[in-house]
């Protein structure tokens, strides 16, 4: 998932650095990003992107996505709101002013509302936090972009970082653990586990390839923290296609490089 942005409100004091407690502000967090940053020019996949991709994989995917939608709409928006409903319940219980609003790289909530939903809370300092775990121009960096778009139409920007990514995560590892867990409880171990990360463009692999390596690096703790010999998982690299930039898709679709570790 995409951007975020973190935000103090104006009629609360901050803390000293190092004081160990943290401000009060909001994360925005937003998903489903993806550009040609890092690619070719704008000129060359913008056509390709609203003339031939937009207009023939929507009726190719419709029935996938009917095979996994929920009645309360898309998994991914449905998820996304949980974990921010989840998150804001935590921190409430812990006596913390910080608040997480969703937003969408494409669709709603946007990244514009979610953003005017902190202004008119007075939010003057915000974090980013992209909700992609392994970072890539194409997805971490396209939130960015989208945050920094919308923000650059105001003449009072507030203060503003973001997370990079945290593929080496303990909350994150522990997080994918427990869900590994659950689905063997519930359904059974196989013999192998196979961990497919997303497809990119083979030049945007070559432009950095550091998301291969967390890739490979989120495999090999997850599978310590399960308790798995290399011989026991797999993890899938990001086997790009030879299609243009701007478009992907997922390695277990294709021919995968496997590994055994990271």
């Amino acid at each position: 998932m995409g951007p975020g942005a973190v935000g103090r409100r104006a009629d609360q004091p901050g803390h000293a650095a190092g004081a160990g407690r943290q401000p009060p502000c909001a994360v925005t967090c937003a998903s489903s990003c993806r550009s040609a940053r890092g690619g070719d020019p704008r000129w060359i996949w913008w056509p390709i992107l609203n003339g031939l991709v937009l207009a023939i994989r929507p009726r190719r995917s419709a029935a996938k996505y009917a095979a996994i939608w929920t009645p309360e709409g898309s998994p991914l928006l449905v998820g996304s709101r949980r974990q921010a409903a989840a998150l804001n319940e935590q921190l409430a219980l812990r006596g913390s002013s910080w608040t997480w609003v969703l937003a969408m790289r494409y669709g709603m909530p946007s990244i514009e509302e979610a953003l005017r939903q902190l202004r008119s809370r007075n939010v003057t300092r915000m974090l980013m936090l992209p909700l992609y775990p392994q970072y890539s121009g194409t997805t971490t960096a396209s939130a960015v972009d989208g945050v920094n778009r919308v923000l650059g139409r105001l003449r009072d920007v507030p203060e503003i970082r973001w997370i990079k990514h945290f593929p080496d995560d303990g909350g994150y590892i522990d997080a994918l653990r427990a869900s590994v867990a659950d689905h063997w409880e519930r359904h059974g171990r196989g013999q192998c586990l196979l961990m497919s990360f997303h497809g990119l463009p083979r030049r945007n692999l070559d432009l950095a390839t550091r998301i291969t390596a967390s890739c490979h690096k989120t495999a090999r703790l997850l599978a310590q923290a399960l308790g798995l010999a290399p011989s026991a998982y797999r993890s899938a690299s990001s086997r790009a296609s030879a299609a243009p930039a701007g478009s992907s898709r997922p390695p277990s679709t294709r021919c995968a490089n496997w590994r055994g570790a990271a």
